[in-house]
């Protein structure tokens, strides 16, 4: 289902994937202590907050993000230039929702809701939107859209194994 879900969001325009730019991609690249697979039926989400900018030229990022670009050129073709904004280690469970400020002032939540066929189900909920996202673990997903500072903001989440 993950590679047809990533088929699916490569050929929708880029306004289709703005809108919610959910993908099933490679494994996490994040430092082995930033995400481990929790022990109390949790799930560890780190969420990076990057600035997506349209441009000319090749693509470039932040180093802090770097890893990312073959899924940012695949996913978000028309624009050019990632800017690392935050990274927020995020202990995930369907009792504690953590909340991270994205720098626009709308906020984001996130919930365990349990493991189903082998994927985690993410509940997650960003200024009015609401959406359950099914992610193998060691999958990374986006959701992008929000305008800011000359471009939108784009959310990797980089989920644990």
């Amino acid at each position: 289902m993950g590679r047809r879900l990533f088929a699916w969001t490569a050929r929708v325009s880029i306004a289709a994937a703005l809108c919610v730019g959910l993908v099933a991609a490679a494994p996490a690249r994040a430092e082995p202590q930033e995400i481990q697979a929790a022990k109390d039926g949790a799930v560890d989400v780190v969420v990076t907050v990057v600035l997506a900018k349209k441009g000319e030229g090749p693509v470039t990022a932040s180093k802090e993000i770097a890893h990312l670009i073959p899924q940012f050129t695949r996913s978000f073709g028309d624009y050019r230039h990632f800017e690392f904004h935050s990274r927020h280690p995020l202990h995930v469970t369907a009792q504690q929702s953590p909340a991270v400020q994205l720098p626009n002032g709308t906020e984001l939540t996130l919930r365990h809701d349990g493991k189903r066929d082998g994927y985690y189900q993410l509940a997650l909920a960003v200024g009015g939107l609401k959406t359950t996202v099914q992610v193998h673990p060691g999958a990374t997903f986006f959701q992008a859209g929000r305008a800011f500072d000359g471009g939108v903001l784009v959310l990797a989440f980089e989920v644990a194994r």
